[in-house]
């Protein structure tokens, strides 16, 4: 769906902008009538140029998909259905590579796959774990519980990464969560 970028008052006389996804101008006027904005220019957004060059596009983060899995948690958790979680969540997205996935996801659910099989496409943002948890939820009818584990999970990951990246703070004596050889001694994050 094209975006359309917008300018208008509102009813105070301020000025305000905005850009809004819609399948006409005719649609954003619309919109914009019912928020009570007058609108005083209306076009569509230009194409990015290097919207389709993959390595210049930003990554998705280890911290966008635990808020992912967080706010996907909270939302089902309250009794959302998955189809207005998924356009919550893409609506409220800053990085333009996890929005693209987003849409591409709730797509693929809005036309009959599960979540898992829509998450499935994405192997580099979500692995086979987190994906075969996602089916067990929808099986088991408890996914934001397993939300709320895979948000727990990657979190912890995530710290553990971090505490990684630097051998002068690795025991080499302690086994548990974080390894990785050096000389020949087994290094472990404490």
């Amino acid at each position: 769906m094209p975006v359309f970028l917008w300018a208008g008052k509102n009813k105070k006389g301020d000025i305000q902008k905005g850009e809004m996804e819609a399948s006409t101008e005719g649609a954003v006027l619309a919109n914009l009538k019912r928020m009570k904005i007058e609108p005083t220019k209306i076009k569509k957004k230009p194409k990015d140029l290097f919207e389709n060059v993959a390595f210049l596009q930003p990554k998705v983060k280890t911290s966008d998909i635990i808020l992912f899995a967080r706010q996907f948690s909270t939302m089902i958790d309250a009794g959302l259905p998955i189809i207005q979680c998924l356009d919550i969540l893409y609506s409220q997205q800053e990085n333009a590579t996890f929005k693209k996935m987003l849409r591409s996801i709730k797509d693929d659910v809005e036309s009959g796959s599960t979540l898992a099989e829509a998450l499935k496409k994405f192997p580099n943002e979500f692995d086979d774990l987190f994906v075969n948890m996602i089916a067990a939820g929808e099986a088991g009818g408890i996914l934001d519980t397993i939300l709320r584990r895979l948000h727990g999970k990657n979190r912890q990951v995530k710290i553990q990464g971090k505490r990684c990246h630097d051998l002068s703070h690795c025991n080499p004596h302690y086994r548990g969560c974080c390894t990785g050889c050096h000389f020949g001694f087994r290094y472990t994050c404490i």
